[in-house]
């Protein structure tokens, strides 16, 4: 079984196709407290908890060659619906029993079709950071029934498929600290960054008909208190965008 520290359970070169050596990313903001969800995917035995790992339409996960791969639905799902219909891209959603979380991950995106807002990986209950089909990154927030709000992007870091990305990602409140090793380090503040149901997710989504990886998983809570010199840092960081993004392009 995958082993969950607590009764709860809830990026950046390495080299291409091979899960990587956890990088030493540090929170900026919060300050970790408990281990709620760390995963050996090179477990004999590992197996998903379906409680906390909940895939999207019908889309394949499963722990192969010590990494969690996530893979398009059957094409018997797939059959007879339009092109691009959920599920054509694999997408999961990890679950938190808390609200304000750090985690640690590494991932890849393996190919596919290039398209607009894919792949990306979410964070809480809006926020996306994304590559487009131009390889360029951003951070959105996706709005239910009011659109997408573009708040910062990243022009020269570029996805490149098939390498690994590593991230540290911490939700605290309303503010939301994204870092990639050996990459750009997002910090932004929304009203919609902090989950109203008392709890967290972290999500992923691959290209259309693509593969995406998931190696050294580990979620915390986080204290009460922020890092000691969190007010000056966040200072450094620039002005947020705020531009609304047709949903379709």
């Amino acid at each position: 079984m995958i082993a969950k520290t607590a009764s709860f359970a809830i990026l950046a070169t390495a080299f291409p196709l091979l899960a990587a050596e956890p990088t030493e990313l540090k929170p900026i903001m919060a300050v970790p407290d408990k281990v709620v969800l760390k995963v050996d995917f090179n477990a004999k035995d590992a197996v998903l908890d379906t409680k906390v790992f909940t895939p999207f339409s019908a889309t394949r996960w499963a722990v192969e060659d010590g990494v969690l791969r996530g893979k398009p639905s059957p094409p018997e799902f797939l059959k007879g619906k339009p092109p691009y219909h959920a599920g054509i891209n694999p997408r999961l959603t990890i679950k938190t029993e808390t609200t304000d979380v750090i985690a640690r991950f590494d991932i890849p995106f393996i190919g596919g079709d290039a398209v607009w807002r894919l792949p990306q990986v979410q964070f809480g209950p809006t926020a996306n950071f994304v590559w487009h089909e131009n390889g360029e990154g951003s951070v959105m927030i996706n709005r239910k029934g009011t659109g997408l709000i573009q708040l910062a992007k990243y022009p020269d870091f570029k996805m490149e498929p098939g390498r690994w990305y590593q991230v540290l990602a911490e939700s605290k409140g309303d503010e939301l600290v994204i870092q990639f090793a050996g990459g750009p380090t997002f910090y932004g503040k929304h009203e919609t960054f902090k989950p109203k149901a008392g709890k967290s997710s972290l999500g992923v989504s691959g290209n259309p008909k693509g593969t995406v990886e998931l190696a050294n998983l580990c979620i915390w809570t986080v204290k009460k208190e922020t890092t000691a010199d969190w007010d000056k840092k966040k200072e450094k960081f620039p002005a947020l965008m705020d531009v609304a993004l047709p949903r379709k392009k």
